[in-house]
C-alpha cells in the first residue's frame, strides 16, 4: 500500500462511497459524450484502475510511475468483461461486479504477483489472509462497478 493501510483503505472506501452516491449523475454525464458505451466504460475504468493501482500495487513499484504496468492488464480484463456482458446481454450491475470481484480474488490468490505471500498467509495467518482477500475483492469492485454502470446505462 502506498501510504499504509490506515490512509489507503479509508481513502479508497471514501472514493467508492462517493461513486455510489453520485453514480446516476456520473453515468448520465459520461454517456452524454456520445462515444460508444464500451469506450466510455473503458475510459472510466482506466481512471479508476490508475487511482486504485496507486494505492494497491506494491509489487511493481506502481507509486513511482504515472501509469503502472498492471493498468494495461486490468484494462484488457475489463474489455473482456464488457464484451461478455454485451454478448450475453446482461443489463444488471451487481451480479457482474460480484462475479468479477470473485474472479479477481481467484486470480490474485493463484496467479497474482503476491501469490506466494498469499499462500503463506493462508496457512500461517488465516485471519490476515481473509482480510486481504476481502480487500482484494473490494479493489476489483472499485474498478468495475462504475464502468459496468456506464456500459449498461439505458439498458435496464
Amino acid at each position: 500500500m502506498a501510504h499504509g493501510a490506515p490512509i489507503d483503505m479509508p481513502l479508497l472506501a471514501a472514493v467508492f462511497t462517493l461513486l455510489l452516491i453520485f453514480r446516476g449523475f456520473i453515468v448520465r454525464n459520461v454517456t452524454r459524450l456520445g462515444l460508444p458505451k464500451i469506450i466510455l466504460a473503458l475510459l472510466c475504468g482506466a481512471l479508476l484502475v490508475a487511482f486504485e493501482e496507486k494505492i494497491n500495487c506494491g509489487a511493481y513499484g506502481c507509486v513511482a510511475v504515472l501509469l503502472p504496468p498492471t493498468t494495461w492488464f486490468l484494462l484488457v480484463q475489463l474489455l473482456v468483461l464488457f464484451t461478455i456482458l454485451r454478448v450475453t446481454r446482461t443489463t444488471g450491475v451487481m451480479l457482474p461486479t460480484i462475479l468479477y470481484s470473485a474472479f479477481g480474488i481467484l486470480f490474485e490468490v493463484f496467479l497474482g504477483a503476491a501469490k506466494g505471500e498469499m499462500h503463506q498467509l493462508a496457512s500461517t495467518r488465516p485471519l490476515v489472509f481473509s482480510l486481504i482477500v476481502l480487500w482484494v475483492g473490494f479493489s476489483y469492485v472499485f474498478i468495475s462497478f462504475l464502468p459496468i454502470a456506464v456500459l449498461n446505462a439505458d439498458r435496464h
